[in-house]
């Protein structure tokens, strides 16, 4: 059963609520401006998602390269105290450096 309307062409009983439906616009054309954007936004959270994994992933193998530096600061026992106060003073900078990059502030 279809109904019909003054100023509306016919509307198919099956759909949810009345709409209009312009004299040029067909099914497909439709189909396509709803479809190709909700396909482009489903693209760009994939793609964030992809991103702030990647993120997480390389900040968490810098924090483990760190901790391997740390474990062997003093590991070689033929290293001078002016050698082993430069590996610390690496990690110091390398620590600070993580945790300035991972400190994320809005708008500072």
């Amino acid at each position: 059963m279809l109904l019909e309307y003054k100023d509306m062409r016919t509307t198919p009983e099956n759909m949810l609520f009345e709409s209009y439906i312009p004299d040029g616009m067909n099914f497909w054309v439709e189909f396509m401006l709803e479809h190709i954007p909700a396909y482009g936004l489903m693209l760009l959270e994939i793609a964030l998602d992809f991103l702030i994994c990647t993120i997480i992933s390389l900040t968490t193998l810098q924090f483990k390269l760190l901790g391997y530096e740390l474990e062997t600061i003093f590991c070689n026992p033929e290293d001078t105290s002016h050698q082993t106060s430069e590996k610390i003073r690496r990690c110091n900078l390398h620590h600070t450096f993580l945790l300035r990059r991972n400190n994320f502030r809005i708008g500072k």
